[in-house]
């Protein structure tokens, strides 16, 4: 007669190795996720983690969120971008794809006027209880900003070379260089049309060069070509 021999249940049962549950670990994505992100979105925002763009008329604005290289703590930073004309590296603009750090006009997003970070101490919560208050801040100031630097009544259209001593200040805050504005400027002027204001940006950039030789070039292409 065969005999079959029958399995220890005991002995299968505590052989199965036990592992943890995984350990869902904070995320400053998950905030923004919940709290700032359909905000953006009802603004018409598209985007994920943390950045996300807006096209507006000839215009790209977008807003990033920047972490610190020390950890703990955050900014916002948002942007504006000419479609028709190159970005800060020369390249064509892709709607879809450019990053804050690609823009012609960059700007903190802040209600002092000063540098703001947010602060958090690692946990979800504070993150949630940070990213809830950068939704406040977008609603208090930087939908104002953005709406303000878009409008056809912006410097962007509206400003003469002769009012670009002091850029930042007629910019809501966007800007960079006034160097580097003249020629963003002058390249949408004449995107535009507008060749006679080229020319004289271009002009304005080339009196001001300093130590932008760089952009010499550029200047002197539009100058000629205006």
């Amino acid at each position: 007669m065969l005999h079959v021999s029958r399995p220890r249940l005991g002995r299968l049962t505590s052989s199965v190795r036990r592992f943890p549950m995984p350990t869902v670990l904070p995320q400053l994505e998950k905030s923004i996720k919940t709290y700032l992100s359909p905000l953006l979105r009802s603004d018409g925002f598209s985007g994920s983690g943390r950045e996300f763009r807006k096209t507006q008329g000839i215009l790209v604005q977008v807003l990033q969120i920047q972490g610190s290289r020390e950890g703990g703590k955050f900014t916002v930073n948002i942007s504006i971008q000419p479609i028709s004309i190159p970005d800060v590296l020369g390249k064509p603009v892709d709607p879809k794809k450019i990053s804050f750090a690609s823009c012609e006009f960059r700007a903190r997003m802040t209600e002092s006027g000063l540098d703001q970070w947010w602060a958090h101490d690692g946990s979800q919560a504070s993150m949630d209880a940070a990213v809830q208050d950068v939704a406040r801040v977008y609603i208090a100031v930087g939908r104002q900003m953005l709406i303000a630097i878009s409008s056809p009544e912006s410097p962007i259209f509206t400003l003469s070379p002769d009012q670009l001593t002091d850029g930042r200040s007629k910019f809501f805050g966007f800007g960079s260089t006034v160097v580097r504005m003249a020629l963003a400027l002058s390249r949408l002027r004449k995107a535009q049309g507008d060749l006679v204001s080229s020319r004289a940006f271009a002009e304005f950039g080339l009196a001001n060069l300093g130590g932008a030789s760089a952009l010499k070039h550029e200047f002197q292409a539009l100058c000629s070509n205006a």
